[in-house]
């Protein structure tokens, strides 16, 4: 996965992520290019927490906390269906998934600024 954000101080993020549960509760492992963990991030409908390290905070939602670790807030419940092949719309995003027999994800966001966009391989097991 590859995370790129535009602006005033560009942001470019990449690595591996696990992503578990459903969009009302589950669970988001990033990983860096090596494969360690560097962030887990846990959510439920009433609260969001990451934990890196030894260090665990919560915070008001998971859109909080993805903004925080990838520089823009990512579409976690269109996210599941675009893994799956499935359009979902996500405000302010536009998803390509013509690639996706191929492994492949892209995804724009348009607004709100700054604009970000997602990238993502799928490995097949």
């Amino acid at each position: 996965m590859s995370v790129q954000v535009a602006g005033a101080q560009p942001q470019s993020t990449s690595g591996s992520f696990e992503l578990s549960g459903s969009p009302s509760q589950g669970e988001l492992v990033l990983l860096n290019p090596l494969g360690n963990i560097v962030a887990r991030v846990q959510w439920t409908a009433q609260q969001a927490s990451v934990t890196q390290g030894q260090q665990t905070r919560q915070a008001g939602s998971l859109d909080e906390l993805t903004q925080e670790l990838m520089g823009t807030s990512l579409p976690i419940a269109a996210l599941f269906d675009w893994l799956q092949g499935k359009p979902t719309p996500a405000q302010g995003w536009e998803a390509d998934l013509s690639a996706h027999g191929e492994g492949k994800i892209t995804a724009q966001r348009l607004f709100p600024q700054p604009e970000a966009s997602l990238r993502i391989v799928l490995e097949r097991s």
